[in-house]
């Protein structure tokens, strides 16, 4: 995992993580094998890129705006902290994914049940 800064003459990787899958994490002879640290363990990817962009704003980096695929997208912990930090997104979601007007807030939105189609709400509940 990585966070890039981009320009029209380039990107360069300003901070990166190594994934560890859980099935890595939890198995203790793949964990030797890999010479994994004894205290490093399973983080999601939503998790470890809050992390990284909390050092990047300690080093006085901050994002004018952040850019991901629809891992990022869905989960809700992401979006929040994005905004918490005040940081802009635009976040891939499913084509499947409804999202309610502007004018409807978040947790005032009933959450539904996908229907015969399998369309969902959008909702931060």
């Amino acid at each position: 995992m990585s966070w890039h800064a981009v320009s029209s003459r380039g990107s360069s990787p300003l901070a990166w993580r190594l994934f560890m899958p859980r099935a890595w994490a939890e198995d203790p002879a793949r964990r030797i094998v890999a010479r994994v640290p004894p205290g490093l363990e399973h983080r999601t990817k939503p998790e470890l890129a809050l992390e990284m962009l909390d050092e990047l704003a300690a080093a006085g980096l901050h994002p004018p705006l952040v850019l991901a695929d629809s891992l990022y997208g869905q989960n809700v912990a992401f979006r929040h902290g994005l905004t918490d930090r005040g940081i802009p997104w635009l976040l891939a979601v499913p084509g499947i994914t409804t999202v309610p007007p502007a004018n409807v807030g978040a947790h005032g939105f009933p959450a539904r049940k996908p229907g015969p189609q399998g369309h969902r709400v959008w909702h931060d509940t």
